[in-house]
């Protein structure tokens, strides 16, 4: 039997090295948990991002940063 997931969207902000909002994305995640790991994943793709930051919707969810 299949299990589903219910999808919710998160927005990730992306900071460069003066913490201006350098990139936002908006993912789809089925736990924070899983939230953090693409936002991890997005970050580290970035040459001028720093660290970010991660929403679902006002409520704020974590905060990822570079070598954690």
């Amino acid at each position: 039997m299949r299990q589903f997931v219910a999808l919710r969207s998160y927005l990730v902000y992306l900071r460069d090295s003066s913490g201006t909002i350098a990139r936002t994305h908006e993912i789809e995640a089925g736990s924070d948990e899983h939230a953090h790991e693409l936002a991890m994943l997005l970050l580290n793709e970035q040459l001028v991002c720093r660290s970010g930051e991660v929403w679902d919707r006002v409520r704020f969810v974590c905060t990822v940063r570079k070598g954690e």
